[in-house]
């Protein structure tokens, strides 16, 4: 396969890239420390593995870096979206693997469907349904969370924490406890509820 280069949505001119998720850097001057004028060459970046699994690539403009999805910087560049769903999903479940192939744009509740029949969250049982998350349903400020369908009558998962949510999901920690607290209808095309 030929390698393709685009653009960086935003960072045009600066950034590139490629069908093979390669991300390059762009000869330009830039200015040092000392304020002198220096060019730099053409570079391809490393990204790296980031806490949850996502590669994850520093992007630098006058000194200041944003930290940057891999796999949402590819999507945004190859993978059209005519339906302006917000989540990138791998399809095979491998959060480093970001070929063009494996990623699809989802909603979020589509993102939360694929993670489940495929396992790939932690279920904990309890009682009729079960925890999702590694550690906050045994943590002392943790406040557990039940996912429910939208009419509020299926219970869909139990999560330890917000912070497991946004991890996994990809939903606003903040969003959700809205919903938790009624201040909004729904978060991710599900209605949330605190248990404890």
């Amino acid at each position: 396969m030929r390698e393709i280069w685009k653009d960086i949505k935003g960072w045009e001119g600066l950034y590139k890239v490629s069908n093979m998720s390669n991300i390059k850097s762009l000869s330009r001057w830039v200015k040092t420390k000392n304020g002198s004028l220096r060019l730099t060459e053409d570079r391809l970046l490393n990204p790296v593995i980031g806490k949850i699994g996502y590669a994850i690539v520093g992007l630098c403009v006058d000194g200041k870096i944003k930290y940057c999805k891999l796999h949402r910087i590819v999507a945004d560049a190859f993978i059209p979206n005519p339906e302006n769903k917000p989540c990138v999903n791998h399809k095979n479940g491998i959060k480093s693997d970001n070929r063009i192939s494996n990623l699809e744009w989802v909603t979020n509740k589509e993102n939360t469907v694929h993670a489940i029949e495929n396992n790939l969250v932690k279920l904990f049982k309890k009682g009729e349904g079960y925890w999702v998350g590694k550690k906050g349903v045994n943590h002392c400020n943790s406040k557990q969370v039940v996912q429910l369908s939208m009419d509020g009558k299926k219970e869909i998962a139990y999560w330890g924490s917000l912070g497991e949510i946004e991890r996994e999901l990809g939903l606003l920690h903040g969003n959700v406890g809205k919903a938790c607290r009624n201040n909004i209808y729904s978060c991710g095309g599900y209605k949330w509820k605190y248990i404890n």
